[in-house]
């Protein structure tokens, strides 16, 4: 598409110029490409997938681990995010148009009848149909336009082309006057194909043929009768193609052909009486693979996880009216008494229900708010007074208090609100100090970012007076706004609007409060548009400028390629979660090696993370395959090592190593959930029997019953039998993978200096600064303080009791029992 990003690894037809395919249509259950539907072959795997018992069954068919499912982090994990509710997933898609990020680039479609908007948002109608337009980057638009724009090559002279765009409302689309045209009747041959193009897949074109009525509307439907149901039989043939008239159709209705879902009902239609041919049945009348379900009336099968889960996957919803969804013994579901039926446990809590009798929603929080209906409501300790109201209000005396009230009296700086991107403190106390404020913008340690906004009025092009600076905290909250959007100013919006968490951005010189997702949304909702004016200070992306050739060049994400970052990539999206078995680990820190490996055990793709803490954390990142497009039918897989390193003493020990395949390789984006427990002993050499390790000893993963040749210093391959030179520098350790460094040093040798991120970053009290690297979701440095104190800083001292004894005799042995 113009102005977007295309996915050119495969021979696809995707219709006329500029439209091309995006590598979520890939697998998505419907033909994208026209001629050959090749964007779905081997996509029948995922249809039939079975996940295992500790696993979570995402909705397109992969699998993640079984704590992942509804965590509540705000985090996706399944690629399509079927693990969270509609709301989260409605929230991220949203969000991508303004803040491409890794869950953008690696976000696919979840709904059966959706269409992908290319940046990970996704619109539930097609393109083509009028007023609809919901993709904020203006993809389904450009595909409509691409469709309907006037084939000079067609039968159709320009004059009936406007006059047929004008009749069927679809002006809007290529922007023309209507004033101007004529009547169909009058500038149209008797019988013609609108649009020139197939406007669906399969082939499928509108047949017009003029009456005396003024509703214009197909005559009938042509389609490739090779892809389709054997129930649909076809009323006559126009050269190959098979067709049908309109009124034979179910969804033919003139009151809704005029002005309503047309183009979704003929789309839906298709998908489900022209299915994919591995989804279809056999001539026994019984699907190919006990995992999938025979949709009634058709030819059409559909996994037995999509029965009952609010999305119409069969012909005329048989699959949502099935009524002994509870027999199959599907994991994560729900069993509803009051009808008798197994839901999704996705379903649960998400603001609607699903049961008759609302079992699915009875501790929802959002209805406690919204609708009063929940009395006694209990939360967390650290919700309260967290800036969000979490409970209805309880009459307490004379006063309706909730759980946000009377917060004045409390500490607005605690361990649950530092550094949680909210301003618990009226100056937003609470969260200096955080990477994600200050030092992507080079501030100080007492100063926020802001956008300044010189003085400016209506009328006046806001753009031309806005200025990126550090605001110090003296002037946050002092009742006069210096930032744009009202940042350093934050209880107008939160006072006026407290149940509303997303509509904080306060328009310049006024009292409009709106949503932060309409921001930068290409529609001015603010009197001065400055919703609009700061997109170029918040979108991602680095257009450099070369003062040599005194040319432009973009630097792109992992996910894109080209001279513009047109091309989208292959990649394996990897997102590790990370956590210590044991405390006794706290003087460690850990350097966490990342291999993608093909059939061969050869060295692909590395990568590597420093994991410091006791919590669990985070890491995303982009494996890239080293060819071009990637080598289509060969097996991936990816290696962990683990190296513990003693922060006293800087001293490296390897500690254990993980294994994981990748599966679904024929997949452009595949998006592997790890979780990593790292051991608390180290790994210990095998005998392995039929493994001969020439030049190393044999260790079995920490997550597998395999084994694997560990080699010694200087060599490599998959038993070791191969040489190389190992240059590392001291104190780093030589492996087969490259050099493993010690705190302070980084490099492919380990001689250099790992300063960036601990540059002007003092920590107190004997503290070490050690840096995260940009894998972590969260600031880019951590302070490893001593046993006596903690903070960012380690400028606190902890808490601690001092017992002393006064003349007492101390026995060597002696009981201590204290109350706090």
């Amino acid at each position: 598409m113009t102005n977007g990003t295309c996915y050119i690894h495969l021979k696809c037809n995707r219709g006329p110029s500029p439209m091309c395919l995006d590598w979520r249509e890939i697998c998505d259950r419907k033909c994208d490409c026209l001629d050959n539907c090749n964007d779905e072959e081997q996509c029948f795997k995922l249809e039939i997938n079975e996940c295992e018992k500790d696993q979570y069954r995402c909705n397109n068919g992969m699998c993640i681990s079984q704590e992942l499912f509804r965590d509540r982090n705000k985090f996706i994990d399944c690629i399509d995010a079927s693990d969270e509710t509609f709301y989260d997933r409605e929230a991220l898609g949203l969000n991508c148009f303004t803040n491409p990020a890794f869950d953008c680039d690696t976000l696919t479609c979840s709904w059966f009848h959706s269409f992908s908007c290319g940046n990970g948002q996704c619109s539930t109608h097609h393109p083509a149909q009028p007023y609809l337009s919901l993709c904020q980057n203006g993809r389904d638009l450009l595909h409509a336009q691409a469709i309907f724009m006037h084939d000079v090559s067609s039968e159709l002279s320009e004059e009936c082309w406007l006059a047929l765009i004008c009749a069927l409302s679809l002006e809007y689309i290529v922007d023309v006057d209507c004033v101007y045209a004529r009547s169909v009747q009058l500038v149209c041959p008797s019988r013609f194909i609108f649009p020139s193009w197939p406007t669906l897949f399969n082939d499928i074109r509108f047949i017009y043929e003029l009456n005396n009525t003024n509703i214009i509307v197909p005559s009938y439907i042509c389609y490739n009768a090779k892809w389709c149901d054997k129930f649909l039989n076809a009323t006559f043939f126009i050269n190959e193609s098979a067709c049908k008239y309109l009124y034979e159709f179910p969804f033919f209705d003139t009151e809704r052909l005029i002005n309503d879902n047309f183009y979704d009902d003929v789309e839906l239609f298709f998908k489900h009486w022209c299915p994919l041919p591995e989804l279809m049945i056999t001539n026994n009348d019984i699907c190919s693979h006990p995992a999938l379900f025979h949709c009634a009336g058709t030819s059409e099968c559909v996994s037995k996880y999509r029965l009952v889960d609010k999305n119409a996957d069969c012909y005329q919803s048989y699959d949502e009216l099935f009524n002994e969804s509870c027999s199959l013994n599907l994991s994560h579901r729900f069993y509803c008494p009051s009808d008798k039926k197994c839901i999704p446990q996705v379903q649960l809590e998400d603001g609607t229900a699903d049961c008759s009798g609302q079992e699915d929603e009875l501790s929802v929080h959002r209805d406690c708010i919204l609708n009063k209906q929940c009395e006694n409501e209990k939360i967390i300790f650290s919700k309260i007074c967290n800036g969000f109201t979490e409970m209805p209000p309880i009459q307490i005396g004379d006063q309706n208090e909730t759980d946000e009230t009377n917060c004045e009296y409390w500490p607005c700086v605690t361990p649950y609100t530092l550094c949680d991107k909210v301003w618990n403190c009226y100056n937003g106390a609470d969260e200096l100090n955080c990477s994600y404020m200050i030092y992507s913008y080079n501030c100080k340690a007492d100063e926020y970012h802001c956008i300044r906004v010189d003085n400016i009025t209506q009328g006046m092009q806001i753009d031309n007076h806005i200025s990126q600076d550090c605001l110090p905290m003296k002037y946050a909250g002092d009742k006069k706004i210096n930032c744009l959007g009202s940042i350093d100013e934050r209880d107008y919006c939160h006072s006026n609007y407290p149940n509303e968490a997303n509509r904080r951005y306060r328009c310049w010189n006024d009292t409009t409060c709106i949503d932060i997702n309409r921001l930068c949304d290409c529609t001015s909702d603010c009197p001065l548009e400055d919703d609009e004016a700061i997109c170029s200070w918040l979108r991602d992306g680095l257009n450099a400028f070369n003062s040599f050739d005194r040319k432009y060049y973009c630097f792109c994400s992992p996910a894109y390629y080209g001279d513009r970052c047109q091309y989208q990539n292959e990649f394996i999206a990897l997102i590790l979660n990370v956590r210590r078995k044991s405390a006794r680990d706290h003087l460690f820190v850990f350097r966490i090696i990342i291999v993608l490996l093909n059939e061969k055990k050869d060295f692909l793709f590395q990568e590597q993370i420093l994991y410091v803490s006791s919590c669990k954390k985070r890491y995303q990142m982009y494996l890239l395959y080293p060819d071009r497009p990637k080598l289509k039918d060969e097996n991936y897989s990816i290696h962990l090592d683990i190296y513990a390193i003693n922060r006293l003493h800087n001293t490296i020990q390897f500690r254990s190593s993980f294994h994981h395949k990748i599966p679904f390789t024929f997949l452009p984006v595949n998006r592997l959930v790890v979780s990593l427990a790292i051991p608390e002993t180290q790994a210990q050499a095998k005998s392995c029997g039929n493994i001969q390790c020439q030049n190393g000893k044999c260790y079995r993963y920490e997550n597998l019953n395999q084994y694997y040749c560990r080699c010694s210093h200087g060599w490599f391959g998959e038993f070791c039998q191969f040489r190389h030179e190992c240059n590392c520098s001291p104190q780093s350790i030589c492996t087969e993978t490259g050099c493993v460094c010690p705190l302070g040093k980084s490099g492919s040798l380990c001689y250099v200096p790992e300063i960036i991120s601990c540059k002007d970053i003092v920590c107190q009290h004997g503290g070490t600064c050690i840096p995260h690297g940009q894998r972590l979701l969260e600031k880019d440095f951590l302070c490893i303080c001593s046993e006596e104190y903690e903070g960012i800083f380690c400028e606190k001292r902890r808490m601690r009791i001092n017992i002393a004894f006064n003349n007492i005799p101390i026995p060597s042995t002696i009981l201590i029992h204290y109350f706090i």
